[in-house]
């Protein structure tokens, strides 16, 4: 609310999604007649997770998701985070770590994008705090991937300074 409502966001996230969902709904009109100031990205991780996806294949579909949202909205700045840290398995985080290497590389010279990795901030005394998680404490316990509540918190205290930058604002406190 604090963060977003004033701004009139309107979140196209789906639980489950991985870049080839992103991308089918963008090509079927889900953007259509939209024109926001600034769009923010998160997407990959279901790729790198439960769909076994490569980092090279991972990053492949984040980039067409951002060349389809280029062309889709000309006049929109594009916030793409990158990938959260998770629990899940080594080789996921290997394989987050290598997108977020990649995206870094291939977005610090495209002038409408502006890539920030917020993935930090879940991190307490140099291991992954599962208390900014809510996967954990359900009543059956799964490793930490969704942030909850604080976690997602952090997270908009974390883009508003670029964001309210994006959007010719100043940040809210």
């Amino acid at each position: 609310q604090q963060f977003y409502a004033p701004r009139r966001a309107l979140n196209l996230g789906f639980s489950g999604d991985t870049t080839a969902h992103v991308l089918w709904r963008l090509q079927h009109g889900e953007v259509d007649g939209l024109s926001p100031k600034v769009a923010v990205v998160l997407l990959g991780t279901n790729n790198t997770g439960w769909a076994n996806h490569t980092a090279e294949q991972t990053t492949s579909g984040i980039d067409a998701v951002i060349a389809e949202l280029e062309q889709r909205l000309p006049r929109t700045r594009i916030l793409l985070l990158g990938l959260l840290p998770s629990d899940i398995s080594a080789e996921k985080t290997a394989r987050d770590r290598a997108v977020n290497a990649a995206l870094a590389a291939s977005y610090a010279v495209n002038p409408r994008v502006t890539y920030l990795d917020i993935g930090s901030i879940f991190y307490k005394n140099g291991a992954l705090d599962a208390r900014l998680f809510y996967d954990p404490p359900l009543a059956e316990p799964g490793k930490p991937l969704h942030p909850d509540t604080l976690g997602q918190r952090m997270m908009a205290e974390a883009i508003e300074p670029t964001l309210a930058r994006l959007m010719d604002e100043g940040p809210r406190a």
